[in-house]
C-alpha cells in the first residue's frame, strides 16, 4: 500500500494538499454516493498515515504503513540497547540486571526530556519569528517564510517523535517494574589501615 498513490499526491505534498486531495476523493468514492467501500477505506487509511507526522515519516523511511507492535519494538530495544548494559555486568549472581536496565531506561528518558525542551524552545522561537516576519514587496516570492515553515514542520515532527519515545520508555519501565531478580549482594571487604609505629629511642 502506497498512501501517496492512493491519495494521488506527490511525496513532497504539503498537509494542506493531502487534505484537499483526500476530501475530493472521499466525496467521489463515498459509499452513500455509490462509491466503492473498499476504496473509501483505503483512502481513509492513507489519509490517517499521511496526516500524522510520525506515521508519515515511518512510511517515508521504511515503507511500513502499520504501527510497530510494542513487543517487537521492545525486543529491538532490548537487543540493541539493553544488551550492551547487560554485557557490562561482571557477575549476574551478585548484580541485578533488572536494576541496570531500569537505570538505562531512566537515563534515556532524561536525554529525551532534555531534547524535548530544546525542540519546544526552538519551535516557539521559529513561530515567533514567522509571526513577525513581513515582506517589503508582496509580489516577491516568500522564500524566508517558506523555509521557516519547513523548519517549523520539522521541529513539530521531532517533538511528536520524542513524545512517542518518551511514552515507549515509560512502557519499558513498567515492564521492568513487573520483575524481581534474585541475587546475592557481594560483600565489600573492610580495609584496615595500620599506622607505622616508631619504636626508635
Amino acid at each position: 500500500m502506497n498512501p501517496y498513490e492512493i491519495l494521488e499526491v506527490q511525496p513532497s505534498a504539503s498537509i494542506d494538499e493531502i487534505k484537499k486531495s483526500y476530501r475530493k476523493l472521499a466525496r467521489t468514492h463515498h459509499p452513500d454516493k455509490g462509491g466503492n467501500p473498499v476504496k473509501f477505506q483505503q483512502l481513509a487509511k492513507a489519509y490517517d498515515i499521511l496526516s500524522n507526522p510520525i506515521s508519515r515519516e515511518r512510511f517515508d523511511s521504511t515503507g511500513e504503513t502499520d504501527k510497530p507492535d510494542f513487543s517487537k519494538k521492545f525486543q529491538h530495544f532490548f537487543n540493541e540497547v539493553l544488551m550492551k548494559h547487560f554485557d557490562s555486568i561482571e557477575n549476574v549472581e551478585h548484580e541485578n540486571p533488572v536494576k541496570v536496565f531500569t537505570k538505562a531506561i531512566t537515563e534515556t528518558s532524561k536525554h529525551l526530556k532534555d531534547a524535548l525542551v530544546q525542540n519546544e524552545k526552538k519551535l516557539r522561537k521559529l513561530q515567533t519569528f514567522l509571526a513577525r516576519l513581513k515582506k517589503k514587496n508582496p509580489d516577491n516570492e516568500d522564500l524566508l517564510s517558506f523555509s521557516t515553515n519547513a523548519q517549523i514542520n520539522h521541529a513539530q515532527q521531532l517533538i511528536s517523535q520524542i513524545n512517542m519515545e518518551l511514552k515507549f520508555m515509560g512502557d519499558c519501565k513498567e515492564v521492568m517494574d513487573g520483575y524481581i531478580y534474585e541475587y546475592t549482594e557481594q560483600q565489600t571487604r573492610k580495609q584496615f589501615t595500620f599506622s607505622a609505629i616508631n619504636f626508635a629511642t
